[in-house]
């Protein structure tokens, strides 16, 4: 994170707003489970990069080629979405070899409540081991109609102004349907959740930054 301060945020956030490549940890072979519904919000939307899904036995999900861990993808991955047991994602992430820009982890269970506090400061010692960003735990995620990603059905709308900025995932999610309603059109909404890496600071800097944002 130090040595990041260098890049201009625009550039070092632009995984979580315009990625090139997902992997999604947390696709099912057997039920529809959080990260297939999140494989078929991308698709939906019309997502133009690489998905990857990660499982360890199945060798498809979705139609799409899957692969052991998120250091045996083809290609380096820009946004990381992992909705698994929450006691599993500290190891997940310590693996990834530096592959990953910035993980999103969905799983609730960590710092949200006095017993998993523990396990939250291991997971994000072990997003540094394996060289990437953390957004959450136990958050929704990013909503970005310029890079084609959605945590609500029905795609994305055309890319407007507004940047949002959220702790509570249910709110994130009222926010844009009412919005949708009102006609407002965002730049993006983020789901911050637990807040363990990246912050409110964080993501405000890189709104205060982003040509297209003009209400925080």
């Amino acid at each position: 994170p130090d040595q990041e301060r260098v890049v201009p945020v625009v550039r070092r956030f632009r995984p979580l707003f315009l990625p090139r490549s997902v992997a999604v940890v947390g696709a099912s072979g057997k039920s529809v489970a959080q990260g297939n519904t999140f494989i078929r919000h991308l698709q939906e939307s019309g997502f133009q990069g690489a998905i990857y899904p990660i499982h360890p036995t199945e060798a498809a999900l979705e139609g799409l080629p899957a692969y052991p861990s998120l250091a045996q993808t083809p290609e380096p991955i820009d946004y990381a979405f992992v909705a698994v047991a929450a006691e599993r994602v500290p190891e997940l992430l310590a693996a990834a070899d530096g592959r990953v820009r910035i993980a999103q982890v969905m799983s609730s269970g960590f710092g949200e409540r006095p017993e998993g506090r523990d396990l939250e400061r291991a997971l994000v010692e072990s997003a540094r081991r394996g060289g990437m960003r953390l957004l959450g735990p136990n958050c929704m995620g990013t909503y970005s109609p310029r890079g084609r990603l959605t945590f609500v059905e029905g795609g994305v709308d055309a890319a407007g102004g507004v940047g949002v900025l959220s702790q509570s995932g249910g709110l994130s999610i009222d926010i844009l349907r009412i919005g949708r309603g009102r006609g407002l059109r965002f730049s993006g909404i983020v789901s911050l959740g637990n807040c363990a890496d990246l912050g409110v600071n964080d993501l405000l800097e890189y709104y205060l930054a982003d040509p297209e944002t003009r209400v925080i």
